[in-house]
C-alpha cells in the first residue's frame, strides 16, 4: 500500500468517527436528524468528505479492496455536492 493511501484512509477513518460522533451526541434519533441541521450538516459534510477522499485512493488500493463500493462512495459524494 502506498504511503498516500494510508493517510487517505487516516482522514476517512476520521470522517467516519466525526460522524459517528454527530450520531452519538443526538443518540441516532431519526427526527432529530430530519429537524436539526446542525446535526444533518456534520453527517452530510463527513460522508461528502469522504466521498471525495476515495477518489484520490490509488487504483491498487481499489483493487487490493473490491469488496469497498468506491465508485457509489464517489457518487454519494457528487449527488451531496451538487
Amino acid at each position: 500500500m502506498k504511503s498516500k493511501d494510508i493517510i487517505i484512509l487516516k482522514k476517512i477513518l476520521d470522517y467516519c468517527n466525526q460522524a459517528e460522533e454527530a450520531c452519538q451526541m443526538f443518540h441516532n434519533n431519526y427526527e432529530k436528524f430530519v429537524n436539526n441541521s446542525v446535526y444533518t450538516n456534520a453527517c452530510c459534510m463527513c460522508v461528502l468528505q469522504i466521498g471525495e477522499l476515495c477518489k484520490l485512493v490509488s487504483d491498487e488500493l481499489r483493487e487490493e479492496n473490491v469488496m469497498i463500493p468506491w465508485k457509489q462512495w464517489c457518487g454519494i459524494r457528487d449527488i451531496f455536492a451538487h
